[in-house]
C-alpha cells in the first residue's frame, strides 16, 4: 500500500508529465466532478445518511485539492 505522502508526491510528479492540453483537460474534468458532487449535496434528501453526506463532502474536498495541484502546475509552467 502507498503511504498518503508518497501518493501525493507521485500524483504531483505524474501531473508534471502531462502536456499543457492534457492538464487543461484534467482541470475541466475535475471541475465537472467537483460540481457534480456539490450539486448532489445540495439536492440530497434531508434523510441522507451522515456517512454518505461525509463521503460526498470528502469527494468535494479531494477535487478541490486536486484543482489546487493542477493550478499550481499551470502557474509553474507560466513562469
Amino acid at each position: 500500500m502507498i503511504a498518503p505522502e508518497d501518493e501525493e508526491e507521485s500524483t504531483a510528479l505524474l501531473i508534471k508529465t502531462y502536456t499543457d492540453k492534457e492538464i487543461k483537460q484534467l482541470r475541466k474534468m475535475t471541475e465537472e466532478v467537483r460540481d457534480h458532487w456539490k450539486k448532489m449535496l445540495v439536492e440530497a434528501p434531508a434523510n441522507l445518511s451522515e456517512g454518505l453526506r461525509m463521503a460526498i463532502e470528502k469527494s468535494i474536498e479531494q477535487a478541490e485539492a486536486d484543482l489546487k495541484e493542477i493550478q499550481d502546475e499551470l502557474l509553474d509552467r507560466a513562469h
